[in-house]
């Protein structure tokens, strides 16, 4: 039934896939009991259909259910709870509570970094994220210098053509016209000009 609803999603069709998620949850609640792993995730797909469906009041509120589960039950360091408090930060982002989205982000951002190191595709989204949120917020130095590590750590990892380099190489190009630099945006956005994917 979860893939079902995951199908309709991907169809877009929003309502029908969180009327499906909706019953996974409840099905899993009954079979398997509210603190067990699936059920939480259900809980967190259905999270994320409130949120498709732009109602972010109810997946707040299922998100922050779901992270005091896990830190109940797995701990604050443990990656499915890291998960809940990034999702929960992207919720309050939607809402546009960017600051209490920060505060997330910057857990996640110090967890992920202590735990897989500041290399770790995981801690550069949490950098990533981190950055867009400073930008949200109007701190385009701030957003500049977490960009600049992000895009600079991804070139070494994965090249200049990678998606997540390019998407980084965007975000930062942007933060440089925010701050009126453009002169740098220009020499970011040539890297993305010069890939030979994109030629």
């Amino acid at each position: 039934m979860g893939n079902l609803a995951l199908t309709h999603f991907h169809l877009g069709d929003y309502e029908k896939a969180k009327e499906l998620q909706t019953l996974v949850l409840q099905k899993r609640t009954t079979l398997l009991g509210q603190d067990h792993p699936e059920t939480l995730r259900a809980m967190g797909n259905l999270a994320r259909k409130y949120s498709d469906l732009g109602d972010y009041e109810k997946a707040k509120e299922l998100e922050t259910l779901v992270l005091q589960k896990r830190t109940t039950l797995l701990g604050q360091d443990h990656p499915d709870t890291l998960i809940a408090i990034g999702n929960l930060a992207f919720t309050h982002a939607n809402l546009g509570d960017f600051e209490k989205a920060k505060e997330l982000e910057i857990v996640v951002l110090e967890k992920r970094t202590t735990l897989l190191g500041q290399d770790h595709p995981e801690t550069l989204i949490a950098m990533g994220n981190l950055a867009f949120t400073h930008s949200n917020l109007g701190d385009f130095e701030k957003a500049k210098e977490l960009g600049i590590v992000v895009l600079e750590t991804r070139r070494q990892l994965f090249g200049d053509e990678h998606p997540h380099s390019i998407r980084a190489m965007h975000n930062l190009a942007h933060t440089y016209r925010k701050l009126q630099k453009l002169k740098e945006a220009e020499e970011v956005e040539q890297l993305v000009t010069d890939s030979p994917k994109l030629r």
